[in-house]
């Protein structure tokens, strides 16, 4: 079996969305660190901002989808990731909850544009016969690259005393 789809857009599709989810698995095992210990955010006050950009996320990809459909897909997903690594870029400045907020908001967005042209596209430019298969490789990406990101060297924060003492 074939770890990676056929060369062309099957195999083009996977790969950005397994670099992309490798980012965002990167940051979401780091974020809490970074946003509690560097940028001085409230355990809670990260919970309610990952909760509505969440909930932003969501309400964006249905008009996404639309966009999509309208526009065309491939155009849609080359800004949405150009601006969600803008945003990705912007978490440095970030030195507020609010400043938070809005880039985090952003990138909600940024993010349910990319889902939303994915289908599209897979229904475009990859042949009918490979469109399953095509599916199946994107939708396991995220998780391949979220697992792949925690075990980076750094990317977990050390045991606590608790934990060491009950191995």
């Amino acid at each position: 079996m074939r770890l990676l789809p056929e060369p062309g857009p099957s195999r083009t599709l996977a790969l950005s969305t397994l670099v992309n989810t490798v980012g965002r698995g990167t940051w979401l095992t780091a974020s809490a660190l970074f946003l509690t210990r560097s940028v001085g955010l409230s355990v809670t006050q990260v919970g309610v901002a990952l909760t509505l950009t969440a909930l932003v996320s969501l309400v964006a990809s249905t008009p996404m989808g639309y966009l999509a459909d309208r526009l065309g897909p491939r155009g849609l997903q080359m800004v949405a990731l150009l601006a969600s690594a803008g945003c990705t870029a912007a978490l440095v400045a970030v030195r507020s909850f609010t400043g938070f907020l809005v880039v985090g908001m952003l990138m909600a967005v940024a993010d349910a544009g990319t889902r939303g042209a994915r289908g599209a596209l897979i229904a475009g430019a990859v042949p009918p016969d490979q469109r399953v298969r095509t599916r199946a490789t994107c939708a396991l990406s995220p998780t391949s690259g979220s697992r792949w990101a925690r075990c980076w060297p750094g990317s977990r924060s050390p045991p606590t005393p608790a934990a060491r003492t009950s191995r």
